[in-house]
């Protein structure tokens, strides 16, 4: 079952570099969706193989099997993470430091390798003696080790945003001509974001990361109008907050995909922090 979908995907990947000083990247197909990711993800796919082999050539050593397949799951999670999260990558390779791509790519990469972590499992049931299946248990917290870094990967690309909008906003007064220099600073960031995280990620990934850089706005702006003192009986300051929230709605639904985007208005913001 595991080799099948080995098989399947290695027949529909293809390596591609569209920068010259990027390391190639590898995209393979599973089951109709595209995975960009790193080589490393790719190669470890192919020793999986190799084991799913021996389990059907050695099936009496399935459980020795089993162990040695969940130590390589768990050194791809924690070595990607350490050079990631860790930014170990930067003392390793000399990068000057971890960007939306390098996030986007480990990210994909174990979403990737973690959808094959249940088909792994059952090749190993269908082996093993039932007494003898409480060992594949590891396969379910290895699982939830994928998915636990996939979320902090995700809340490392939330807090790089976030940097950015709160610098933006801290400088952002209700004056002058519409769009301020800070929203349109804020667009342009959340513009190369999308750019750099869409080329790695597919597009309901995506629209759903803006979602939550979107509420993370909403709620630093509210705060932001709040503590200036903001209300529609400030005419003045009321009309360019609502024009510069209107400019950044007006440019996210301008992305690709996003179309469907809330089209919240300053009304908006100011009603929630009444709330």
């Amino acid at each position: 079952m595991f080799h099948d979908e080995v098989l399947t995907t290695a027949t529909n990947n293809e390596t591609i570099n569209n920068n010259e000083d990027e390391e190639p990247k590898e995209m393979l197909k599973l089951k109709d969706e595209e995975f960009i990711v790193i080589g490393s993800a790719l190669l470890l796919i192919n020793i999986l193989a190799s084991y799913s082999d021996l389990l059907r050539l050695f099936p009496t050593a399935g459980m020795e099997l089993s162990m040695d397949v969940v130590q390589c799951l768990k050194l791809f999670n924690s070595r990607t993470c350490q050079l990631i999260l860790g930014a170990g990558a930067r003392q390793l390779v000399g990068l000057k430091s971890i960007n939306v791509k390098h996030l986007a790519l480990a990210s994909r990469s174990l979403q990737l390798i973690a959808q094959f972590i249940p088909t792994l499992k059952q090749s190993f049931v269908e082996h093993l003696p039932v007494e003898r299946q409480t060992s594949l248990r590891h396969f379910d917290s290895t699982a939830r080790d994928y998915a636990d870094h996939i979320g902090e990967i995700k809340d490392k690309l939330l807090g790089m945003m976030d940097r950015e909008l709160l610098v933006a906003l801290e400088e952002w007064k209700p004056e002058g001509k519409s769009p301020t220099p800070q929203f349109q600073q804020i667009v342009m960031q959340i513009g190369k974001f999308y750019s750099s995280y869409s080329s790695i990620m597919p597009p309901e990934l995506t629209t759903k990361m803006l979602h939550l850089i979107h509420e993370n706005l909403k709620l630093y702006f509210k705060q932001n109008v709040h503590s200036r003192g903001v209300t529609p009986h400030d005419s003045i300051a009321y009309g360019m907050a609502g024009q510069d929230f209107a400019y950044y709605v007006e440019n996210i639904r301008a992305l690709p995909h996003c179309q469907s985007f809330p089209d919240d208005s300053i009304n908006d913001v100011l009603q929630q922090i009444k709330k």
